[in-house]
């Protein structure tokens, strides 16, 4: 039997099975399609910083896989106002294509996920993981303040 831990495990797995065709279809590595349906699916979060802190990846590989989509013309990079520290990212009419693919493969992984699964058991499991969610920012929120002092 899976423990919920499992559970996440064996979700990414399959997550990655379903995106990694797309990526081979465009020539993209899984952290670019990564980067691009983050900037795609997150409009207000449209920052290298924002894609570290929501997926959990290192700076460096962000910054690494930001250059590589900025050179191949699928996003652009500008400041906004007088901050020059902060660059935003935008993409291109050239991602369109590839972001919808992308987009494709994540509905059809929801599709996977909740085959079979009543909507009162969505509204269930939503209500659950709500406050799953509360618990892990305030244990998030209590470890940062106690690393703060």
């Amino acid at each position: 039997m899976h423990n919920i831990f499992d559970h996440f495990i064996l979700g990414e797995q399959a997550y990655t099975q379903t995106i990694i065709p797309v990526c081979e279809q465009y020539c993209l590595t899984y952290a670019e399609m990564t980067v691009l349906l983050f900037l795609a699916n997150n409009p207000a979060h449209d920052t290298a910083s924002d894609i570290s802190k929501y997926r959990n990846l290192a700076k460096s590989h962000v910054s690494v896989t930001v250059r590589s989509l900025e050179e191949r013309g699928l996003i652009t990079k500008e400041y906004h106002g007088e901050n020059r520290r902060s660059v935003h990212l935008s993409l291109t009419e050239q991602a369109a294509s590839i972001v919808n693919a992308g987009r494709e493969a994540q509905n059809r992984f929801g599709e996977l996920l909740f085959e079979g699964v009543t909507d009162d058991e969505k509204r269930i499991m939503n209500e659950i993981l709500k406050k799953v969610d509360r618990n892990v920012e305030v244990y998030v929120k209590g470890v940062e303040k106690s690393n703060a002092e």
